[in-house]
Parts: structure tokens; sequence; C-alpha cells
């Protein structure tokens, strides 16, 4: 890195959905059909998603793996629809 030391390596978003109103909060939200996602500070950033988010969101962390950022989103879903297509 030249020289000079990232200060972080990933960070959290502990709540990214508003229970009570049923929508995002603004950390993580999707953006320009789903080809950004938003963070606070930072802005729209570019992303890509490889599958679609199911059920519900909870959190969001950015982390850095080999100079390259990822984004894991954490979601709550209904045991009856994952009980048909994981588990068999």
């Amino acid at each position: 890195m030249s020289g000079r030391q990232q200060r972080w390596d990933s960070f959290k978003f502990k709540e990214i959905w508003d229970r009570k109103r049923d929508r995002w909060l603004s950390p993580g939200r999707p953006s320009d059909d789903g080809k950004r996602i938003n963070l606070p500070k930072i802005g729209a950033v570019k992303c890509k998603f490889h599958r679609p988010l199911e059920g519900t969101p909870k959190t969001l962390q950015i982390v850095l793996d080999v100079d390259q950022w990822y984004a894991i989103y954490t979601c709550e879903v209904d045991t009856k629809s994952l009980s048909g297509k994981w588990l068999k």
C-alpha cells in the first residue's frame, strides 16, 4: 500500500430496515435499479448483486478482502420459504 495503511478493513451497519414502516433505512438501500447501494458519508457506490436479496434485510457489513470491497447482507427469511428450497 505504498507506506500508507488503510484505517479500516470492514465496517457494519447493525440496522438497515425500519420494521415499523416496513422500508429501507439509509444505509445499504439499493438504488439505480440495483446497480448502486447507498452508504452514509460515502454516497451511492457501484455494486454487482450476485443474487437477489430474499426476505427482510437486517444488517449490512462492508468488508475489504484482497484489495476489493464486498457488501454482505444478512436477511431474515421465513422458514416456510426455506423448507422447499434448501431442506430436502
